[in-house]
């Protein structure tokens, strides 16, 4: 690690980190990118700082999906691969290395990859917060190939997806987004009371209505899966 990133400069950027996530806890991307953007000018000098920004930025297009923001998002991308592999010598520790992967892999839409990260960690290091990576990275793999009508694989991986999130939420159960994954998983496998009953926690833990955009797109998503109609 190079003098720059001391202890006290990694608290610093800890801290920063922390409360751009209590604004994605509450599904505030809008703030959260706000303040990943102060980062920014606090470590200017940071590929980690600058990488969280591009991930919350990405998500934040994702979510409100405008004209805009998905120039925001392809710009993001952009900015995610450009850093991807070059943050080993500021202060990273397993479990950040391991969450910088799983949103590089979500972004860019490298779902399979993405589930097979979550595994290979909790496999070697036996920490069930792993299987975050694998939940969403089944029900992404799944929904994919839900929309190209093979149900047969869909369900496979929506099993997968749940299985990983069952696992998951003995370690933590009081953050919204899981069960978001969760509810398009079990949307998949044509299960639409526990699809609801996962996207009403998902509404109850963030504080966000049912009609706040990434439950709304969720639900569309799989009323729109053919061998569920």
């Amino acid at each position: 690690m190079t003098s720059e990133f001391t202890p006290e400069y990694i608290e610093k950027r800890d801290q920063w980190e922390k409360e751009c996530w209590d604004f994605i806890h509450k599904a505030d991307y809008k703030s959260a990118t706000t303040h990943a953007k102060l980062g920014l000018k606090l470590f200017p000098n940071d590929t980690i700082a600058k990488f969280n920004y591009y991930s919350i930025l990405a998500d934040y297009a994702s979510a409100k999906n405008t004209k805009e923001l998905i120039k925001s998002h392809n710009e993001a991308i952009l900015g995610m691969k450009k850093l991807f592999g070059k943050m080993s010598d500021q202060g990273i520790t397993l479990y950040k290395k391991f969450s910088l992967q799983n949103e590089y892999y979500f972004q860019t839409r490298q779902f399979k990859k993405q589930y097979y990260l979550g595994k290979r960690y909790y496999d070697k290091h036996g920490e069930k917060r792993f299987l975050y990576s694998s939940g969403v990275g089944a029900a992404h793999y799944a929904l994919g190939v839900a929309k190209e009508n093979n149900q047969k694989m869909a369900s496979l991986w929506a099993e997968r997806s749940i299985e990983a999130w069952e696992l998951y939420f003995e370690h933590n159960s009081k953050y919204y987004n899981p069960y978001v994954h969760y509810a398009i998983a079990w949307g998949i496998l044509g299960n639409k009371s526990k699809m609801m009953k996962a996207l009403k926690n998902a509404s109850k833990l963030s504080g966000q209505p049912m009609t706040y955009s990434e439950f709304t797109l969720t639900i569309k998503s799989i009323n729109e899966i053919s061998f569920l109609k």
